[in-house]
């Protein structure tokens, strides 16, 4: 199985998350299809990245469990969000009428924590072990 493909089904199940909690989506398939187009070698340094914050720090900010964010940060090296092509789908999360301000008015997030984030990526982890 590829980083990329792990990425994808995290967001998917984050996205379910979400759903259940909002009846709100945090993604759309302009965003799975972006992921696509990411390199592997990007895809991989993403998704340690998330696992190595979800597993190392008790912490609710999304940015942690964010592709995007990650992405942005830590394989761009930039910090200007303005460049964040989910912020350009969905509005930049920091504004008021952004797809993350919506979600969160919405109480969305409000099962996706620490623990939940953990869980999905050790599920991850046991389905793409085999």
């Amino acid at each position: 199985m590829t980083y990329r493909e792990k990425i994808i089904d995290f967001i998917k199940a984050k996205n379910l998350l979400v759903y259940k909690n909002s009846n709100m989506h945090y993604i759309k398939m302009e965003d799975v299809i972006e992921i696509e187009n990411w390199s592997e070698i990007n895809c991989k340094h993403v998704f340690d990245r998330m696992v190595k914050l979800i597993n190392s720090r008790f912490t609710q900010y999304d940015s942690y469990s964010c592709p995007w964010c990650q992405y942005i940060f830590n394989v761009k090296f930039d910090l200007n969000c303005d460049k964040c092509n989910f912020g350009k789908r969905h509005g930049k999360c920091d504004k008021e009428n952004s797809l993350y301000q919506k979600l969160l008015i919405n109480k969305a997030f409000l099962t996706t924590n620490h623990k939940k984030y953990k869980q999905t990526i050790n599920k991850l982890k046991e389905w793409y072990a085999v």
